[in-house]
């Protein structure tokens, strides 16, 4: 697979995963003079700034990646594990994440089932 080549992260199954750290990483590599603390305050802004946006309501469209979004989860009713009592959840906001056709196209690409012993 070919971001097998990636910097390392945590241990997903027999793949390893891409942490912040290993992104600042590539980043550095990647573009000429980025240094890997000028990488990480632009990560971090980024990612500051999704959140942000996400937390007042408003999507973000990233062309050829994807978009992040909000969806309403509905109120619902849970057994607890150890009581056996139900709980009941209140309906809540959860941000999604919905990949572009590009990249379900180029993760198809270099995936399939038998790559992903996950």
């Amino acid at each position: 697979m070919q971001t097998a080549s990636l910097a390392t992260g945590t241990q997903v199954g027999n793949q390893d995963s891409l942490n912040r750290q290993a992104i600042i990483q590539q980043m550095s590599q990647r573009v000429d003079g980025l240094t890997q603390k000028t990488a990480a305050a632009a990560l971090e802004s980024v990612l500051e700034l999704v959140g942000e946006t996400l937390a007042a309501g408003r999507p973000v469209h990233l062309s050829g990646f994807g978009s992040f979004g909000l969806r309403r989860r509905r109120a619902r009713t849970n057994v607890h594990p150890r009581t056996g009592r139900p709980v009941t959840v209140p309906a809540a906001w959860v941000p999604v994440f919905t990949p572009s056709r590009l990249l379900r196209e180029r993760v198809q690409a270099v995936t399939s089932e038998e790559d992903l012993a996950l």
